[in-house]
């Protein structure tokens, strides 16, 4: 079983419960209403009807009691006969604001049930919690699972861990007053007056990575810099670009040496500054590692 680590938060306490409870996945909805018509609500869950696209389906957790060390799975089953990869992100809100999250993957047989997408770790109190996922043709959400030991103590919990990046790749479409339109339905405000082509330009279009870094910040990444954009409309669709995690730094005389996940090892003279294991890069448009976890760039 994969299994994710989200916010790790140990508590111990001998007057500890736990409390087990189960959401149907027809509790899910489409993100957009216009997906909504590819989705179908059924007694087992909500599944997607396509033959071949996915779809961003949301769904709630049940979140309890003011300090918890928490479990949290989503089920999925496969009716299709290919093999599929399920892409989701947890995410925790206060306050208006995205305090924490992590990325989860699981890939799934055809006509296959699969229980393997988990969290653990802790929250914050008083925040609200849900899980995107990206839901492949013919995947139904089964079911998602919550389990909760609690402390009779009642005693809050840190933020400390990891936190997921949302990266999209797509250009530029058209301008939208008062910014700029995306292929994914993103729109930003153009505040510094930058250029964006779009599809009938001679040039070609604007092609940017959008992503929302550990800050909770959106940033955009073009032609190999990265700048904060004010975010007006978020995508309503993802096409994620190449994402890898740095697993391993190690020194090589004047040279850094990152290890990342799937990909043949970074080399940098001097290192990357800021740069730690855990870090999320893409190589897009860059031809080189950009960090999407702390909004960097490496000269």
């Amino acid at each position: 079983m994969r299994r994710l680590i989200f916010a790790a938060l140990l508590i111990s306490s001998a007057a500890a419960s736990q409390q087990n409870f189960s959401l149907s996945g027809s509790a899910c909805h489409a993100i957009t209403p216009s997906q909504a018509d590819q989705l179908e609500w059924r007694t087992t869950g909500l599944k997607n009807m396509s033959l071949g696209d996915s779809y961003w389906v949301q769904c709630p957790v049940l979140k309890f009691g003011n300090a918890e060390t928490f479990s949290v799975r989503v089920n999925f089953t496969n009716l299709s006969d290919l093999e599929v990869d399920v892409d989701c992100n947890i995410r925790e809100y206060k306050n208006g604001q995205k305090v924490n999250g992590s990325p989860g993957k699981v890939t799934i047989a055809p006509q296959s049930f699969s229980s393997e997408m988990v969290w653990s770790g802790g929250f914050q109190t008083d925040s609200h919690v849900n899980v995107a996922c990206l839901l492949p043709a013919q995947v139904s959400v089964e079911s998602v699972q919550s389990l909760s030991s609690s402390n009779s103590g009642g005693t809050s919990g840190d933020t400390n861990g990891s936190t997921d990046v949302e990266a999209c790749l797509t250009y530029a479409k058209e301008s939208a007053n008062p910014g700029v339109r995306f292929n994914n339905g993103a729109v930003i405000e153009n505040v510094r007056g930058d250029g964006y082509y779009g599809p009938d330009s001679i040039l070609g279009p604007t092609q940017v990575v959008l992503f929302n870094a550990a800050d909770g910040q959106w940033y955009e990444l073009r032609s190999g810099e990265i700048k904060r954009v004010s975010m007006l409309t978020e995508p309503q669709s993802c096409f994620a670009p190449n994402l890898g995690t740095i697993e391993a730094i190690s020194e090589d005389g004047n040279y850094t040496i990152y290890s990342i996940t799937g990909e043949a090892d970074f080399r940098q003279y001097g290192g990357c500054a800021n740069w730690e294991v855990g870090d999320i890069l893409t190589d897009e448009e860059t031809y080189k590692w950009a960090n999407l976890s702390k909004a960097l760039t490496c000269d």
